[in-house]
């Protein structure tokens, strides 16, 4: 594995000698980051530990400061880990994981044949179906996968609806089902993959399924083997800094959130390009450009984890500074750095502390016609500038439109993203650090 990850080093530090600051330079980061051998930068296979070494090595021959010792903040937090092969089958037919089916990240390993018995949406507001169904079964729970079929056209219709997406909602937070193994959802329209709902361990499994495929098949056992385990999880971000020629003792941050999904399995890898490999590799950039010419105020790059298990990276590098906050002019965090054919949107750019540089932007790119638009809205906890809100100005800034990678989904690849616009966004960036 140390020879694959040193192999993508090789590439990039050719690729920093040979190419002049463009976007290519940029798209080399992005398709090591979200290369297989990173393992989606996530939990299994320790894949945003990988992720963490490869930036740090980037940022050491860049000649950045580290923040600490070795670049790395260490920490952790408890995870599930889903490694290994993962099956499913109905009769003698092997489904295709996450296309045919979902397995929820949180869910309890399964490994053996399951009894299927079907339930409709309402079985869970009526305690008398509940109580006969647990007297029928009494200690065959265990081996029961109750099927639950949103699919029908009953169970579209608005107010039912409302009612079915409260009900997954809780099946997402809940930690006990009362001893069933698990729930089959059919649906049309898969869900998701997400991990903010990973704190706490589960005893029972959640896994969506095309309801097509279930036809005809719902009397028959149903196979399901995988493993996932839920550990305390050691993790790191990742800051360095280049001091300021005129005003070292004010700081620019930029943030960006370096893990992902990781794996559903050993087959199914998320690669995580545009969400935020994009985002690291613009950070690098500018590191790279700072680093050949010093900025004038101090710049500080933070590289985050845990921000796809509900903000966890940023959340204690909010706690834990490794920086003067209060000598913070602006955090500006960047996710999602792909496409941006229609301009982009910057979060929290009405605030009080954060709406001259946002009128800073929009005045910059009227003057230069950079992007298509400068949008904004209210703040709000998507992304890692959230934790930072409450102690500095902080701006989270996407973009809008054009080619990008399909999102939580193992089709978010490099070749999937656009960076016609990039070069464009790294110049309004760079004029806003003009003093």
């Amino acid at each position: 594995m140390k020879k694959n990850i040193f192999l993508l080093l090789f590439t990039f530090f050719v690729t920093i000698n040979a190419q002049s600051q463009d976007s290519t330079f940029v798209r080399n980061i992005i398709r090591d980051l979200s290369a297989p051998e990173m393992f989606g930068r996530g939990y299994s296979y320790s894949g945003d530990s990988l992720a963490a070494t490869y930036i740090c090595s980037l940022l050491q021959n860049l000649g950045t400061v580290p923040l600490t010792k070795d670049f790395r903040q260490s920490y952790g937090f408890y995870a599930f880990s889903m490694e290994d092969n993962v099956s499913l089958q109905i009769g003698n037919k092997e489904l295709i994981p996450y296309d045919d089916y979902r397995i929820a990240p949180f869910s309890v390993s399964l490994n053996k044949k399951y009894k299927i018995v079907l339930i409709t949406p309402d079985f869970f507001n009526d305690q008398t179906k509940q109580l006969q169904f647990r007297r029928q079964y009494g200690e065959e729970l265990k081996d029961i996968l109750l099927y639950m079929d949103i699919s029908a056209k009953k169970w579209q219709k608005k107010a039912n609806k409302k009612f079915v997406d409260q009900l997954l909602g809780f099946m997402h937070r809940e930690t006990t089902l009362g001893g069933i193994a698990g729930i089959l959802v059919g649906t049309n329209e898969m869900p998701v993959w997400s991990l903010s709902t990973t704190d706490e361990r589960r005893d029972f499994a959640l896994i969506y399924i095309r309801s097509e495929l279930m036809k005809k098949h719902t009397k028959e056992l149903l196979s399901v083997s995988y493993e996932n385990k839920f550990v305390f999880h050691k993790t790191q971000n990742v800051g360095a800094m280049i001091k300021g020629t005129l005003f070292p003792d004010s700081f620019f941050v930029f943030t960006a959130h370096y893990d992902h999904l990781g794996t559903m399995g050993a087959s199914v890898i998320f690669p995580g390009a545009h969400d935020n490999a994009s985002g690291v590799a613009f950070l690098l950039d500018l590191a790279r450009h700072f680093s050949s010419t010093p900025p004038p105020y101090s710049v500080v790059f933070l590289f985050l984890s845990g921000e796809e298990a509900g903000l966890k990276g940023s959340l204690y590098a909010s706690e834990n500074p490794l920086f003067d906050f209060e000598k913070v002019k602006l955090l500006v965090n960047l996710d999602m750095q792909c496409g941006g054919d229609d301009g982009i949107m910057v979060v929290n750019a009405h605030a009080e502390n954060t709406q001259q540089f946002y009128q800073q932007l929009v005045k910059i790119n009227e003057k230069y016609g950079y992007v298509a638009a400068v949008k904004s809205r209210p703040n709000a906890a998507n992304s890692d500038h959230y934790p930072f809100s409450k102690f500095m100005p902080s701006i989270f800034i996407y973009t809008l439109g054009g080619k990008i990678g399909a999102y939580h989904h193992y089709g978010d690849t490099c070749e999937s993203c656009s960076l016609n616009n990039y070069n464009n966004r790294f110049k309004l960036l760079i004029n806003l650090l003009a003093p």
